[in-house]
């Protein structure tokens, strides 16, 4: 055999290369990292086709979602270059939440200033739902199936029906903006749910939302809780002015020293249903920093982003280290 025809044969067996992405929205605009935050860069909207500030940004498959002020925009590209969804008639996007099987359902919601809407096509077609019952801020989504849950300035809601109608829920919830929430990754057997509030703490609920009890700690007290992660049996609680950590469901919390006087304001953890095979990412009021093993150390990862207020973070595909949390 020539060494050509060897060099074929090898490279047949080559798995295939995948870059991955990992997106961040900020006060100083849009950025892609190709080497999963060691680097960034910028993604400038007169050249990708984006266009006013972004929040939120949402990687399903080859897709990428983004919504800002401008609307909400797709790439069909991986993030690439992205188009302007026209049918889109909301304003100041928030946060986007899509099915978890989305190229089977194609379902994907926006949260926007002002209400809630939705599309059954991907983006194509969409509309305003809930109108009656959600007219405030959206802040945060979560959709375990069939459940759909809103948190809003207006307080706590829930459909059945993939929101066609809603129900107010959080029997013990102060009538503070709910700005985050995070729920057990088996919600079926496991109906758990944490809220965070604007200076009020931290809410726990064991019934599905149905009650919920403060989550009573000195750290959490009064504090504005932005950011919640359910990693395993790692809780990740980012408020306004550090990030704390639980092991048992907020009974006992730790504080990450990284952060400490930093507002945290999202937390992405890629691969958490496998319990493994993540990094932990977090964005804050003075930039984006990473934790390669579960989330134990933390370093700044400001190479061509620098220090900007990260609002949303994003990631495509898996990433490519594995931990699993640990015990803290």
């Amino acid at each position: 055999m020539s060494a050509w025809a060897l060099v074929l044969v090898l490279a047949s067996f080559q798995p295939e290369i995948v870059v991955s992405r990992l997106f961040a929205a900020t006060t100083e605009g849009a950025f892609v990292s190709y080497s999963w935050g060691e680097h960034w860069t910028r993604l400038r909207p007169a050249m990708r086709g984006l266009s006013g500030e972004l929040r939120a940004f949402a990687c399903l498959g080859s897709n990428v979602f983004a919504g800002g002020s401008d609307g909400v925009f797709v790439s069909d590209d991986f993030g690439e270059n992205y188009r302007l969804l026209e049918d889109f008639e909301g304003e100041d996007v928030t946060t986007l939440q899509a099915a978890r099987l989305f190229a089977l359902e194609p379902t994907l919601f926006a949260g926007t200033e002002t209400g809630l809407y939705r599309s059954k096509n991907a983006g194509a077609e969409w509309e305003q739902i809930g109108a009656e019952t959600i007219r405030m801020a959206v802040r945060a989504l979560a959709w375990p199936g069939p459940e759909l849950f809103v948190a809003s300035d207006g307080g706590l809601f829930v459909s059945d029906d993939a929101g066609d109608s809603w129900d107010r829920v959080g029997k013990g919830l102060p009538r503070v903006p709910i700005l985050s929430i995070a729920l057990s990754q088996l919600f079926g057997l496991d109906p758990t749910i944490f809220v965070g509030t604007r200076d009020a703490g931290l809410y726990r609920s064991s019934d599905g939302g149905a009650a919920f009890e403060r989550v009573d700690h000195e750290l959490l007290m009064d504090k504005s809780v932005e950011a919640l992660f359910w990693w395993g049996e790692l809780l990740l609680i980012g408020t306004e002015d550090g990030l704390l950590l639980s092991n048992d469901g907020g009974d006992t919390l730790r504080e990450v020293e990284t952060f400490r006087g930093r507002a945290v304001r999202t937390i992405n953890v890629p691969s958490p249903e496998g319990f493994s095979q993540s990094d932990v990412i977090v964005g804050t009021d003075a930039g984006v920093f990473k934790s390669s093993d579960g989330a134990i150390s933390f370093r700044l990862m400001s190479e061509g982003i620098g220090t900007p207020l990260v609002f949303d973070l994003a990631t495509f595909p898996q990433p490519p280290q594995s931990f699993e949390p640990p015990r803290h």
